[in-house]
């Protein structure tokens, strides 16, 4: 192991007001044994002067040596240098986070001027500015109405639990915890993260609802809301920003008013609007041509009393829809989910977490937008530090050393092709769909398989149509709009590949897609209880409303959680990995299921990846050892006699297999794992050639047909289903398959260039092809698409394989 330093250069995007105290967060990757133990790291500005710096270690390597160290420092922009090594020689300011207790689950944080004491009863006690009391005792609540309209609140829980989940000079996170409450009955499991920044005058505000309600399967919700309230306003003022006034319609205003207000995202608009247009007081008469009224606003609002005011957003609250916000009185009110959005249905097992920024001022409510998105600027823009690709590369950061290095210019065929499908990949604006694609190959073809569609036309609405030919024997040819859509649900694992390509291009806003579906797959994939045991704190695979199939191993993905989990830090995302691998331990290790498993079968296949990248984010190593496990199972199984179709079954089992060996490079235990891996990779380039002697040739052992063949065609054949699909004529191995993946990675290992030569053949085809002109934006296709050639493009690339793609000026 060494110990010398490391320089990381580090670039930070200009904030709203760089004038304002501004943070930033990233994550610096180490490479395997370049420290011994947790270093030091300092970060200087671009004069060479030192700043404070928080440094939080997430990640080890399997021999214990540092992985990755989160760092959260204040930051205007341009380029600082951070130097792993080396003590900060910074002085931390008067203004620094200070965390401590009072008492049973009470706590004070205090930064400069801020107070805040949290916990006890009635969540909040008080917050202060500068010793003014802005939000009183219960001035933070949340409230949720259930189906017979009872009223819950999470203040009215005495048994609430306290904890300091973060606490630094420059950062620290208090979580309070319970359950909603009246009288003496509970409805609803709440969490409330206050997250401070070292002299940043408010506080963010992450509230989160789970239903762990036993006993249904879905439980009636009328209304869910989070409520900040103006210690003793009187005469309140409230503000909001007017998006277009005035006959030009081009010019917004800000408006402040004691009238309150009902401002509402929903179906009808892109933006927030104000629903009671009366209260922004525009008496402008505007001509027909005009489409009034000019009733848009931006997402952030305040609430005053003259000198005092905070100043509320919350993050994403056009795309979360439903969603309302009232201003009344001393109070802002977010509807999380609205009471004129009717009923919820809310299933159990399921959460979401909202993010709401809270801006303390004694210097009375903002007069320009400058004033109120820049006072939540300090909140919300900490994402904005980036490092060069470079560093992940040499870290080997999650693949980045073995992606197609980002050079328009060299390749820009295929540049165009990644962010068309990276940069087209497209989300429902709904609150428990953001971060989810609907799936139109999934919505034809669920009725033939036995799952359950609700027609949107009624139940016995419509004829079916079924086709022969069509990927199973009967696929519907009713249009798609007479059935409820089927989503993704992270199939193959978009958070990796929208992952992978944010940190190849340095391309932020795929950050921001990365935020959307590592927080949807958290909150709404994940069930967090259920009755049902397989369930239980688990995945469900893709389906109607997300989460009404069943779960198993194959449809778990951890490893861009855990990429996502290195990146921020993002202690959900750990919680959630860690449940996924337990339960895929209970999975297998079941005995009706370890039987259906055995042999060659995807379901070990993605097992072994959900282990080792658990193992990866958390350390334990019982999720190493299982890995192990499973991969002696599938090497004791032996290969088949060849393979028809090198199908995303085998694939599975060989990314598994690839994860493991990278994080177990050059041990000797696992080099029986790489031999039989690059066997099973050249048993497939050989069957790709379509010998005579093989190519329709099935296994046959002891008289039965080898399922471990795992060629899907072939299982459906054996269970007499009246389908077929001719064997592949080509020998080019499937768009969607992933085989250049492990292909891509026999040739790293072993230096020889005959992997490459056979897949090339796969690239040649991919031209021809819709999927390259015109990628389909949905996940699945995306993350299978994109994780069977980014790998493989880097190898053909340096062989020169690609030139002949090239355009020829």
């Amino acid at each position: 192991m060494q110990s010398s330093s490391t320089v990381i250069p580090v670039f930070v995007h200009p904030s709203v007001s760089d004038a304002r105290p501004q943070y930033a967060r990233v994550t610096l990757p180490l490479a395997k044994g370049a420290f011994r133990k947790t270093p030091g790291v300092t970060i200087r500005d671009a004069q060479g002067r030192d700043a404070p710096v928080q440094a939080e270690l997430l990640a080890r390597w399997p021999d214990q040596s540092p992985r990755a160290i989160h760092l959260t420092f204040p930051a205007a922009s341009g380029v600082y240098e951070a130097t792993v090594g080396a003590r900060s020689r910074a002085a931390i300011s008067e203004d620094a986070v200070r965390v401590s207790r009072r008492g049973k689950g009470r706590v004070t944080v205090s930064t400069g001027r801020l107070e805040a004491r949290l916990g006890g009863s009635g969540l909040v006690e008080s917050v202060r500015l500068a010793g003014r009391e802005m939000i009183g005792a219960r001035g933070i609540d949340f409230i949720v109405v259930d189906g017979d309209q009872r009223a819950f609140a999470a203040s009215a829980d005495h048994r609430m639990k306290t904890e300091i989940e973060a606490a630094g000079p420059l950062r620290a996170v208090v979580a309070l915890k319970g359950k909603c409450c009246m009288s003496k009955r509970s409805f609803l499991n709440f969490r409330l993260r206050f997250e401070f920044l070292a002299g940043v005058e408010g506080f963010s505000l992450a509230c989160a609802f789970f239903n762990l309600e036993r006993g249904r399967d879905f439980h009636e919700v009328r209304s869910i809301a989070l409520e900040l309230s103006l210690s003793s306003a009187r005469d309140a003022c409230h503000t909001v920003y007017q998006q277009s006034h005035g006959l030009f319609s081009t010019l917004g205003r800000v408006v402040t008013t004691r009238r309150s207000f009902d401002i509402a995202v929903d179906d009808t608009r892109a933006a927030a609007y104000v629903r009671n247009y009366e209260a922004l007081g525009d008496e402008t008469k505007y001509p027909f041509y005009l489409n009034p009224p000019c009733d848009r606003i931006d997402n952030w609002a305040a609430v005053s009393d003259g000198n005092r005011a905070i100043c509320v957003e919350m993050d994403d609250f056009h795309l979360l829809r439903p969603k309302s916000l009232s201003l009344e009185g001393g109070s802002a009110r977010f509807g999380l989910w609205p009471a004129w959005a009717g009923v919820l249905q809310l299933q159990q097992g399921r959460s979401r977490q909202i993010t709401v920024r809270v801006a303390l001022t004694d210097k009375g409510p903002p007069v320009a937008q400058s004033g109120g998105v820049g006072a939540i600027a300090s909140l919300r823009n900490v994402w904005r530090a980036q490092i060069a690709h470079g560093v992940y590369a040499k870290a080997d950061f999650f693949d980045q050393g073995r992606v197609l290095p980002y050079k328009p210019g060299d390749h820009p065929r295929f540049e165009q092709w990644l962010g068309t499908m990276a940069g087209g990949l497209n989300t429902i604006a709904t609150f428990f769909d953001l971060g989810d694609t609907p799936d139109s190959g999934y919505q034809a073809t669920y009725i033939p398989i036995g799952n359950r569609i609700r027609r949107v036309r009624g139940e016995d609405g419509g004829r079916r149509y079924f086709s022969s030919s069509l990927h199973y024997p009967a696929t519907k040819h009713n249009v798609l709009e007479d059935f409820e859509v089927v989503w993704v649900n992270n199939e193959y694992d978009v958070i990796f590949a929208l992952g992978t390509e944010c940190l190849r291009t340095s391309d932020m806003a795929l950050f921001q897609k990365l935020r959307w579906w590592a927080r949807h797959t958290i909150d709404v994939d994940f069930l967090h209880y259920s009755d049902h045991k397989w369930l239980n704190r688990a995945q469900p695979a893709h389906s109607e409303r997300h989460t009404s199939t069943g779960a198993y191993p194959s449809h778990f993905w951890t490893q861009g959680l855990a990429q996502y989990y290195m990146l921020t830090g993002d202690p959900d995302a750990l919680e959630v990995i860690i449940a996924l691998a337990d339960k895929t331990i209970e999975n297998l290790e079941d005995p009706t299921m370890k039987e259906v498993c055995s042999g060659l079968n995807r379901e070990i296949g993605w097992g072994i990846l959900t282990m080792i990248c658990a193992y990866e984010a958390s350390g334990i190593k019982r999720f190493d050892a299982y890995a192990r496990t499973l991969l002696d199972r599938e090497i004791e199984c032996g290969l088949p006699d060849d393979i028809p179709i090198f199908s995303f079954g085998h694939t599975s089992i060989l990314l598994g297999a690839r994860q493991y060996l990278q994080i177990h490079a050059r041990e000797k235990p696992a080099e029986p794992v790489r031999q039989w891996f690059v066997d099973f990779v050249d048993l497939a380039v050989r069957s790709s050639r379509h010998e005579p002697d093989g190519i329709e040739k099935i296994a046959v052992k002891d008289g039965t047909q080898a399922m471990s063949l795992l060629s899907y065609d072939v299982d459906l054949k054996m269970r007499g289903a009246g389908f077929s699909r001719g064997l592949s004529r080509s020998g080019i191995f499937g768009t969607h398959s992933m085989a250049l993946d492990p292909i891509a990675y026999a040739y790293e290992i072993t230096g020889d260039k005959k992997y490459i030569e056979a897949g090339m053949r796969s690239i040649e085809a991919l031209l021809d092809t819709t999927t390259f002109y015109s990628p389909v934006h949905e996940g699945k296709p995306f993350a299978m698409v994109y994780r069977t050639f980014i790998n493989f493009l880097k190898a053909a690339s340096e062989l020169g394989c690609l030139k002949e793609f090239a355009y020829k000026h």
